[in-house]
């Protein structure tokens, strides 16, 4: 029997999970574009705040490390790659008071859809959108008792990840659904 190459064997599944990926990606930004949709048709744009998941990506992603304990002595919170509808940030604000949060959004479209949501609601006192891609954020105000949050759909996620690391004192986590789209592949 003739055996291939390991790389040949990698690649289709390689492409496959990227394809997964990318599928999964879109379904998210049409997800909130459609509750955008769905706060406007409504003629009430606070509804993003006031009908915000609980425990959504940036909790989990603590308590799945059983270090949610982390966000009682946080000071500042930065989530990169917020996106058009901030619900995770929206979900801390309200569960946790002492945190001032930072979304960092390199799409304008998106950022200005953001920052309308936050206004409109009236939160803006301690939520800051910044539309800025995430390489070129300065991280270094951040301390020890400070969370950066690294979104599954940004696309230099390890450079922005070394850089955080790098030139802060903040703990550093990747904020994603424990790769649905590699899940979805075994089922």
């Amino acid at each position: 029997m003739e055996r291939k190459k390991p790389q040949e064997s990698f690649i289709p599944a390689a492409n496959k999970i990227k394809e997964e990926k990318i599928r999964w990606q879109s379904h998210t930004i049409a997800d909130e574009w459609n509750w955008v949709n769905y706060f406007k048709e409504e003629g009430d744009l606070s509804l993003g705040f006031k009908l915000c998941e609980k425990n959504a990506w940036i909790v989990r992603t603590l308590v799945s490390k059983k270090e949610r304990f982390k966000f009682k002595t946080c000071k500042n919170l930065i989530l990169v790659g917020s996106g058009m509808y901030p619900y995770s940030l929206f979900d801390v604000y309200k569960q946790y008071p002492n945190i001032n949060l930072i979304g960092l959004e390199y799409n304008k479209m998106y950022a200005k859809i953001s920052k309308l949501l936050i206004e409109t609601a009236g939160i803006q006192d301690r939520i800051k959108i910044i539309s800025e891609d995430g390489n070129n954020f300065d991280y270094s105000f951040l301390g020890h008792e400070d969370l950066v949050f690294l979104s599954v759909d940004i696309l230099s996620r390890n450079e922005i990840f070394n850089k955080a690391i790098q030139t802060s004192k903040a703990s550093v986590y990747v904020c994603e659904p424990k790769n649905r789209w590699v899940k979805a592949l075994v089922k």
